[in-house]
């Protein structure tokens, strides 16, 4: 016999609060659809067999498939997943699972096996460049001016984040990368009652998210990803953790060492006791963090971002909301505080962001150094035309210049790049909000060399043997920017230690340095000093050598040779002994 469920309070429950009615006198009742966003009811449910339709999107089932639909990633209606429905619909209900018949096997996993992986396989990458195509194509271009007009998402920044339309489930795909690779693949379903956001079953661990907001020194932190997708339309290089507000992924906020960090969280209460929480955990790594609450932009039915923009909000009252709120005063990176660390400790992660001052010997360097902006003119023509200038550093700083931040690590993007790299790397330098500036003349102004030399230690500073065989082992390479710099010759570098961009490996970013001057380099032969040696009749040979010296930059250069008669019988060739024969 079948098993008879509850389905309305099943249908109750996973719907939410919003009304249902009454549909003829055959058990049907009709709301608003859980699979698609829209205003007027077009979804129906049977309280007599369970099952649903939407006349919306022509979603349709059992009350299997339902709960399948909402609850269980990747439903494709297989034995295993309705297996896991029924499941699922117990414990909604409270019934208990039943127990094996008398007389059958048990089917209780035994103490200490493992539980059975339930992971799925993410899609192949071939999917995702299908999906983010599908998206744009003209049968789904209310799909995407749903975005546009709805979610205030622009195209640009949809196209950029490879964002696109599974028509299989029916949701909006938004693929989450980690070192490169494709780590999970969120769908999102605008309007759902619950579960607008899912991600494939067994890779929903937190993650930052897009991994290209660290090319940056300040993050702007949002709570779910279409509130960080509205935020990056506007120009704005934010980011969310893909997880719950409440949720504190340390590893994750661990990245964000030494940045700037805006909390925008919901203006609720789970949204601001997450971002209390987050705030709490990133003073660890940086000492750079404010909230920004947004509950004083929203009219009363709002509570994100999104719903500031929806209700009209100007993306310059965002900004002014976010420069009343200041930076705390404390800071653990001072950049004013000059740390003097030997060459090998320099490349710890403690140094990151520091001011540093190296004493270091240039052993290696490129044939030719990389050419980069520092100096631009911020201008732009179309300043106030689109929703970006209201965040856009052009428009807010126009006709004055920007100039080369040695100590951010994005100056690395500005070589071993095509132009195009190379243009998108100085908009993201600069806080550009969108690349129509560019189009003003002669942007860049002024442009310097960016040497890549390898350091070594300095050997002078090393006294015992042994250490001085391992010392040449420790090399380091380093960007300096302009100057001439001489191979084996020591310096005294200032600048930062950084996390390459493109491969994240240490690297030494330095605006300046200066030739190590030894004791010889700071001799000088003073009138007593000559008196002293004119019993031994070389003063004027220690002049020329001391003034030849200094003449060649540090270098000694040899005195001319004079005859010398030959030394006293006995004497071993003790210059002492000749002179005092002069005598």
């Amino acid at each position: 016999m079948p098993v008879r469920y509850d389905f309305g309070r099943i249908y109750a429950l996973l719907l939410g609060p919003h009304p249902s009615q009454r549909v003829g006198s055959d058990g049907w009742f009709q709301t608003l659809c859980p699979f698609h966003e829209e205003k007027n009811p077009s979804f129906s449910y049977n309280l007599e067999h369970g099952g649903f339709k939407c006349h919306g999107c022509n979603t349709s089932g059992t009350v299997t498939d339902f709960v399948g639909m909402i609850k269980i990633p990747n439903w494709v209606a297989h034995d295993d997943q309705k297996k896991e429905a029924r499941d699922l619909i117990r414990e909604i209900l409270g019934h208990k699972r039943p127990g094996p018949r008398k007389g059958t096997p048990s089917t209780k996993r035994p103490k200490g096996e493992a539980k059975r992986n339930r992971s799925t396989p993410l899609p192949n990458n071939d999917e995702v460049r299908h999906w983010a195509q599908a998206l744009f194509q003209v049968d789904h271009a209310d799909r995407l001016n749903l975005l546009v007009d709805k979610r205030r998402w622009s195209e640009d920044t949809i196209h950029d984040l490879g964002i696109g339309w599974d028509r299989s489930m029916g949701r909006y795909t938004l693929p989450v990368t980690m070192g490169g690779q494709l780590f999970n693949v969120r769908r999102y379903l605008p309007g759902a009652a619950i579960a607008k956001m899912k991600g494939v079953q067994g890779h929903n661990t937190a993650a930052l998210y897009p991994e290209s907001c660290l090319e940056k020194s300040t993050i702007y932190l949002c709570e779910g990803e279409p509130d960080m997708i509205a935020a990056r339309s506007l120009g704005m290089n934010a980011a969310t953790l893909c997880c719950g507000a409440e949720t504190v992924p340390e590893a994750q906020l661990e990245r964000l060492q030494g940045k700037r960090v805006v909390i925008l969280y919901d203006a609720d209460k789970p949204g601001r006791s997450g971002a209390s929480k987050v705030a709490i955990c990133l003073a660890q790594w940086t000492g750079f963090v404010k909230i920004v609450d947004l509950g004083g932009l929203l009219c009363d039915d709002g509570k994100d971002l999104t719903d500031f923009l929806l209700q009209g909000g100007q993306p310059v009252e965002l900004k002014r909301a976010i420069d009343m709120q200041p930076w705390p005063d404390a800071a653990p990176i001072k950049r004013d505080e000059v740390f003097e660390p030997g060459l090998e400790a320099a490349i710890e992660a403690r140094y990151r962001g520091s001011t540093l001052r190296v004493r270091a010997s240039v052993i290696g360097k490129t044939y030719s150094p990389y050419i980069v902006p520092v100096r631009v003119k911020m201008e732009c023509s179309s300043a106030g035309t689109k929703p970006e200038c209201g965040v856009c550093r052009i428009m807010n700083n126009k006709g004055e210049h920007w100039e080369l931040d040695t100590m951010d690590a994005g100056v690395l993007r500005l070589i071993r790049s095509p132009d195009g790299a190379v243009l998108k790397a100085l908009d993201a330098l600069i806080g550009a909000g969108c690349p129509r500036w560019r189009g003003e003349g002669e942007s860049v102004i002024e442009e310097e060399s960016l040497h890549e030399l390898i350091l070594g230690e300095d050997l002078d500073l090393i006294g015992d043997p042994d250490t001085l065989i391992n010392a040449g082992l420790v090399q380091r390479a380093a960007y300096v920017l302009g100057g001439d710099w001489a191979l084996n010759q020591a310096y005294y570098f200032e600048g930062t230690t950084v996390a390459d961009p493109n491969s994240q490996e240490a690297r030494h970013l330095f605006s300046k340095g200066a030739p190590v001057r030894h004791d010889i380099d700071c001799f000088d032969l003073t009138d007593e000093i000559r008196a002293d040696l004119a019993l031994f009749r070389v003063v004027d040979g220690l002049a020329g050598s001391v003034e030849n010296a200094s003449d060649n930059g540090g270098a000694r250069a040899p005195a001319s040779p004079e005859p010398q008669e030959a030394p006293l019988e006995g004497s071993d060739g003790d210059p002492a002994i000749a002179a005092l024969a002069d005598l």
